[in-house]
């Protein structure tokens, strides 16, 4: 998946697999917290932190500022689009979880 961001493109798939690694950044450098993300969803800090995370790592340019011009209705499609990426990734020798 793709968009643009205040002329900055960003390609979802560059963003995954998701190492362990990255979910160390994110909690380090981002102050997400994945807890709270899993069990709400709706929190739109939360959210954006990772979604910013997912951002910069597809394309490092990606401010936050930029991030704050995305229409809602892109961030209902990404946010389809991670969870179906994280189903892929999330038991790779498994069949994917349905959470």
């Amino acid at each position: 998946m793709k968009i643009t961001l205040n002329g900055k493109e960003v390609d979802f798939s560059r963003a995954f697999p998701i190492t362990l690694g990255d979910f160390r950044k994110l909690q380090r450098d981002y102050g997400a917290n994945l807890e709270t993300i899993e069990r709400n969803p709706d929190d739109v800090e939360q959210l954006v932190k990772l979604l910013l995370f997912l951002c910069q790592k597809a394309n490092s340019e990606v401010t936050e500022a930029d991030l704050d011009m995305l229409p809602m209705t892109e961030m209902v499609k990404i946010q389809s689009f991670i969870a179906g990426a994280s189903k892929v990734i999330d038991r790779p020798s498994s069949p994917p979880s349905t959470n």
